[in-house]
């Protein structure tokens, strides 16, 4: 969010592509910036996106980039609809936590505490034997410390304190509609968490080590200590009733979450297996590469929808440098002797519905609308999922 100073002395705020809460003035006023293509009638199905986005299974660490929450300040009271954070972040949790559960849960030795009957195992807690059972005359208790091997774990322990986080969570959530996505998830997830218990201190994520083969702990843990700040360290602070929820400020990148968004549209068509996200060219990352034989094509998402009647130059100039990079033309298949002969499609997607074409993403249909100023420059809408304002 940029604030700007006119020259008559007007203040004006201009939020770019950014969504959220935050403070304008820390603790007295604060501002709400909802996506630009709502109206009174209906609403972004922000849910729907994030649903759609997360699904792709090779956006790795871009997702980190889709969000920042502002932990240490004061919280912003908003109406319990207009939360987009939560729902952000518990999903994506759920996801990760679904790919630790597919791979196995990490073992590990574990200190184990427990007062024995009649035999030693272990070293005794000399302080906690005196005083639980020595000045209590119980001669024949032994408090041990001892270690197993197993999943319950410290890394565990912490997911599943966040799974509990996120469960109670869910039982709050108010879009029906939306609810068996995140339950087809939980009940995935919790069969394998039976057995762990959730005791664990939170400082102790900074010592622990992750093991490369279990690469996906590194953000679970990442996304459960982001839980655990959400609410305070405090699971009773999660709201199960009330029109207002209290949450810290926040941003939502919707060009990155929208980019998301029509990736997994783009996967679900026929052609989706020849469809590359982000490759790393000789000078940049362009959004996507259609790698099919007769129909290459270099794609980019625009969080802009002036495209139904204009188009940006810069946008223009980028995508050009892409399709002439020799980077992408080598991820494209083109090799290096044709590649100065070849003139690569630009796609152009942004978020309306096309009034002349079909909002199909179908291989017939991809290139949309010609820019006509340009050799081989298409523009094609693909309208963002809504809400009736009943359904809010």
């Amino acid at each position: 969010m940029e604030l700007r100073a006119h020259w008559n002395g007007k203040r004006t705020i201009h939020s770019s592509y950014y969504i959220g809460a935050d403070w304008l003035e820390k603790g007295k006023l604060a501002v709400y910036i909802e996506p630009k293509l709502n109206s009174e009638e209906r609403s972004t199905d922000f849910y729907r996106m994030l649903f759609d986005g997360l699904s792709n299974e090779d956006i790795g660490d871009h997702f980190s980039s889709v969000f920042d929450m502002k932990t240490g300040e004061p919280e912003i009271e908003l109406p319990h609809q207009l939360d987009l954070l939560t729902p952000l972040l518990v999903y994506q949790f759920l996801k990760i936590m679904k790919a630790i559960v597919s791979k196995g849960l990490k073992k590990s030795y574990y200190p184990v505490t427990e007062d024995l009957n009649n035999r030693i195992k272990g070293k005794i807690m000399i302080p906690r034997q005196i005083r639980q059972n020595n000045l209590k005359n119980r001669p024949l208790h032994h408090i041990c410390q001892y270690h197993e091997f197993g999943i319950n774990g410290l890394e565990n322990r912490i997911l599943k304190k966040a799974l509990n986080f996120a469960l109670r969570y869910l039982n709050s959530f108010r879009l029906k509609e939306h609810r068996p996505v995140m339950e087809a998830l939980t009940n995935y997830i919790t069969p394998a968490f039976e057995t762990v218990s959730d005791s664990a201190h939170i400082n102790d994520i900074q010592n622990i080590r992750i093991n490369p083969f279990f690469k996906e702990y590194r953000e679970g843990l990442r996304l459960a200590k982001m839980i655990f700040q959400r609410y305070g360290y405090n699971i009773n602070t999660i709201e199960t009733r009330g029109k207002t929820v209290k949450v810290p400020p926040f941003w939502i990148d919707m060009s990155k979450l929208y980019e998301l968004y029509v990736l997994s549209k783009l996967r679900k068509e026929s052609y989706g297996r020849f469809i590359k996200f982000q490759v790393k060219g000789k000078y940049g990352y362009p959004d996507f590469l259609l790698c099919l034989e007769g129909s290459k094509a270099v794609i980019d998402a625009k969080y802009k929808p002036r495209y139904h009647e204009k188009y940006e130059g810069s946008d223009i100039r980028q995508l050009s440098g892409y399709a002439r990079d020799r980077g992408v033309l080598k991820a494209l298949g083109i090799t290096a002797e044709s590649a100065d002969a070849a003139v690569v499609d630009c796609i152009i997607i942004y978020p309306l519905r096309d009034d002349n074409t079909s909002g199909s993403l179908a291989l017939d249909a991809l290139k949309g609308i010609a820019i006509d100023d340009f050799t081989k420059f298409h523009r094609k809408s693909v309208e963002l999922p809504f809400l009736k304002a009943r359904d809010i």
